[in-house]
């Protein structure tokens, strides 16, 4: 398995991981996502990786939910 390295910029002590999200609207209905453990939803997505564009990051975040 390919490790993952998550695009992030460090300055000082403020450090910002670049994500992407996305909607998936099919009808009348948008796609959330719930953690089981968090009182919130969420749209889809999740941090870039090295080399990724942003089309190629979204893709990736989507298959893996599911």
């Amino acid at each position: 398995m390919k490790k993952r390295t998550d695009l992030t910029v460090e300055v000082e002590d403020y450090k910002l991981n670049i994500r992407v999200g996305g909607i998936i609207k099919h009808k009348d209905c948008i796609l959330f996502h719930k953690c089981k453990d968090k009182p919130y939803y969420a749209l889809l997505g999740g941090r870039v990786e090295i080399g990724e564009n942003s089309e190629e990051a979204i893709k990736r975040e989507y298959i893996s939910y599911t």
